[in-house]
């Protein structure tokens, strides 16, 4: 959410969205729209018609993906983890603040670089 509140950490990222070299997850999706987005909620929602949506993982191949990596017992949510797996397998990186998904990205060198 600190992106929408204009945070200084997010001016990165803000310029590569109104650039539209950002995509999304439909999840990252979900759980936005599951928040408190205030008076531009209408507009924020509509902009995400404009991005590229990764395609979603299959279940299996989340459970796979864990047991290869070792990601169990590590604080992750199951969101975290198609994120993980949906922004390797796409060679993407990933935008968090979430300390626990950072610090796994970072592992895996696909973290955003601010």
């Amino acid at each position: 959410m600190s992106f929408f509140k204009g945070e200084p950490k997010t001016k990165k990222i803000a310029k590569q969205l109104t650039e539209l070299k950002i995509c999304t997850h439909e999840f990252v999706i979900g759980e936005i729209v599951a928040g408190h987005l205030g008076p531009k909620r209408k507009t924020i929602l509509e902009s995400f018609r404009f991005l590229e949506k990764i395609p979603l993982a299959k279940t299996e191949e989340i459970l796979l993906f864990v047991e290869k990596e070792k990601l169990y017992a590590k604080g992750l949510s199951w969101i975290d983890l198609h994120l993980l797996f949906s922004t390797l397998s796409h060679q993407l990186n990933l935008w968090t603040f979430d300390q626990k998904l950072l610090k796994i990205a970072r592992g895996f060198n696909i973290e955003f670089k601010t």
